[in-house]
């Protein structure tokens, strides 16, 4: 699973990271350090392989080659009527600062 982490990331800005493990109810190790300790902070965990749109697909697309702007990924794939795009290499992250 990926995770942001508000303020925990180099200069306060949101840490991205993935889950390495889950230790208890309110403890998970990850693979990239916090650069900050931080406590009562929003914390978003996700798919790291789904993403939601804004809009439903018209036709089934598998292995579609798509720019998400930073990078592009060649998994790419939707269901008919879906508002989920899948992909097993994306890696995406839900922002929790402003629109994309």
């Amino acid at each position: 699973m990926r995770i942001t982490v508000a303020g925990a990331g180099p200069g306060g800005e949101v840490l991205l990271s993935s889950v390495v493990a889950v230790v208890d109810t309110t403890t998970v190790d990850l693979a990239e350090a916090a650069a900050a300790d931080v406590s009562d902070v929003a914390v978003i965990l996700n798919d790291p392989g789904r993403v939601g749109l804004s809009n439903h697909a018209r036709r089934k697309v598998e292995d579609r080659i798509v720019d998400i702007g930073d990078r592009t990924i060649d998994d790419g794939s939707m269901e008919i009527g879906g508002r989920g795009l899948v992909s097993a290499s994306a890696r995406f992250r839900r922002s929790t600062w402003g629109r994309r």
